[in-house]
């Protein structure tokens, strides 16, 4: 049963995507005069969307731990809904200011995703986790598809500016809908667990499938800067698509990502009552980086329009079950810290991002697209052979996660003893297995502080 919170944080990043995907097609009308090289502007405004993306992964994990994910939801969409309406005055204006909206777009945007796997931890039960994760990530291709068909279309009947201001408004309507829908308890102050982001991070990468995870979403955060940025310019300088065939070459690919991911949400829900659940990850992650990687090849041999487009659809498309794969095991792995290691390995992901702007327009020009296809194929390849091999360590890396909760946990409930309190957390760090003792002193914290977080995995 899907619910009203995780039907919001569908409809907010379906706008987000969307309005992240009108400036790579409205950039060809811009430039179109030859004043300037629409590449070139895709790639610094990409990079510099990306920059502020990052911005917003490193500051997600602390901003989860103090709000709500509704809470946040709705700040970051009316924020990138407002930036949307100033980002046409920029386009006509100098460079830099331009750069600078797009990187205030880019850490408002690189809200949507921390905050919705945060509302996922808060309001879904574990059993129907698959399928709200397949569908929150399956609204970015649902809003990009809508975006690639919709802005060649309302750019030719009306204006390039139309655009901007349908998914601004949409934008806001949705900031509307979120702030009059039932709020959760906000919560307490420090009732989440905290630490030092930097000793967390570098006790969560002593496991190796943590390092795994986060190599897999710099590959994906790759080829998304590519599907989301240069598929148009892809069409337009290696096929030599018009303004108006853009539309119909490019909608097919995002929603068939869109119907990927749901139907292998449900597939994946089916198949771990009857599977562990990390061996249905290694299957879902298996098909997301091989069948890709495939296409890819496959496209650099094709030379019609036509075939070009049905091999970049079946890219983008079974690149949609990596949402039952590597996003999924996110939260096998950290349950109700699921958004704070996605704010983590997000940032890896946005790295590559601001890396794929610059690079791929000067690496089209120089090398040619073909060069470019097999560079992410081989990103498929490597990332996806590494999480798979260490994804039976999904289990392993759980009690990590949760060990580090009880860790925490009790330096909170200190009172006076710090000798004893340091030995029984030495006791429990040693333990692979929580003991009895450590489970009754767990269950006597729970109800001494009834604010704490409350993992629903």
């Amino acid at each position: 049963m899907v619910n009203v919170p995780t039907l919001l944080a569908v409809a907010s990043l379906a706008a987000n995507y969307g309005s992240r995907s009108v400036l790579p097609v409205v950039s060809h009308v811009i430039c179109i005069d030859g004043i300037c090289s629409a590449s070139e502007l895709i790639g610094a405004c990409s990079s510099a969307f990306f920059a502020g993306d990052l911005g917003a992964q490193l500051v997600a994990k602390a901003l989860v731990q103090r709000f709500s994910g509704q809470q946040l939801l709705c700040w970051g969409t009316g924020a990138w809904a407002a930036v949307m309406l100033l980002v046409p005055a920029a386009l006509t204006g100098p460079r830099l200011l331009l750069l600078l909206l797009q990187a205030v777009l880019g850490f408002c945007c690189g809200l949507g995703y921390p905050s919705a796997h945060a509302l996922l931890a808060e309001t879904v039960a574990p059993e129907n986790k698959g399928l709200a994760v397949s569908l929150i990530i399956s609204a970015s291709a649902v809003g990009a598809m809508a975006s690639n068909f919709l802005t060649p279309q309302l750019t030719q009947v009306f204006s390039w500016l139309v655009p901007f201001l349908l998914f601004a408004g949409l934008g806001l309507a949705i900031t509307c809908s979120i702030s009059l829908s039932t709020r959760p308890k906000p919560k307490a102050h420090g009732s989440s667990a905290s630490s030092s982001g930097s000793s967390e991070l570098l006790l969560w990468l002593r496991e190796p499938l943590i390092p795994a995870i986060f190599l897999g979403m710099f590959a994906s955060g790759a080829a998304n800067a590519f599907l989301y940025s240069f598929v148009p310019t892809l069409f337009v300088e290696a096929y030599g698509a018009s303004l108006e065939q853009l539309g119909f070459l490019t909608f097919a690919a995002p929603l068939g990502n869109s119907v990927c991911c749901v139907l292998s949400g449900i597939l994946a829900d089916s198949l771990v009552k009857h599977m562990r659940p990390y061996q249905v990850r290694m299957i879902m992650q298996s098909l997301g980086t091989a069948v890709p990687a495939l296409c890819l090849l496959a496209t650099c041999q094709l030379k019609s329009q036509l075939g070009a487009a049905v091999t970049v659809t079946l890219w983008m498309a079974s690149h949609g079950f990596q949402t039952s794969g590597i996003t999924a095991l996110l939260h096998d792995v950290a349950h109700a810290r699921a958004s704070e290691l996605f704010a983590m390995g997000n940032v890896a992901s946005k790295f590559a991002g601001i890396l794929a702007g610059p690079l791929v327009s000067r690496f089209a020009s120089t090398w040619g697209w073909n060069w470019i296809l097999c560079i992410i194929a081989l990103h498929y390849l490597v990332s996806g052979a590494v999480l798979v091999s260490l994804m039976p360590r999904s289990e392993e890396a759980s009690k990590l996660f949760n060990i580090d909760t009880c860790k925490k946990e009790e330096q909170k409930d200190e009172s006076g003893s710090p000798a004893s309190s340091d030995a029984e957390s030495t006791h429990i760090a040693s333990s692979a297995e929580p003991t009895p003792s450590s489970s009754r002193f767990s269950s006597r914290s729970s109800r001494r502080r009834p604010t704490r977080e409350v993992s629903l995995d």
